[in-house]
């Protein structure tokens, strides 16, 4: 997995996740960065999963860990371009009820405005 906050603005930012999300070491740095774009007034982050080919509970775990990390500092995360096999895992977990999901990074990013 591969990953950068594009924080384009303070206040918003887009992160584009990309192959396989299992956690681990990459899941820590990624909810370090989740955690220092808050601290610095970030208040939405849209995340781009258009490009994931494989996630597991870890991925999932991940995910979560930063939209409540977002909320904790009164921000939102947005979910953006889910592939089917990822779309469906948030429904059979019922995480499709948690996170807010768009079509696309564009109509993400306007419902953080």
């Amino acid at each position: 997995m591969q990953f950068h906050i594009d924080d384009g603005n303070s206040a918003n930012a887009m992160v584009r996740l990309d192959a396989q999300i299992f956690g681990g070491v990459q899941a820590i740095d990624f909810g370090r960065q989740v955690s220092e774009f808050c601290e610095n007034g970030g208040r939405c982050l849209v995340v781009d999963l258009g490009e994931v080919r494989l996630m597991n509970s870890s991925g999932l775990g991940m995910l979560v860990s930063a939209m409540t990390a977002m909320r904790k500092y009164g921000g939102s995360m947005r979910l953006a371009r889910l592939p089917e096999k990822v779309s469906e895992l948030l429904e059979m977990t019922r995480l499709d009820t948690i996170f807010d999901v768009y079509q696309s990074v564009e109509e993400a990013r306007k419902a953080c405005a």
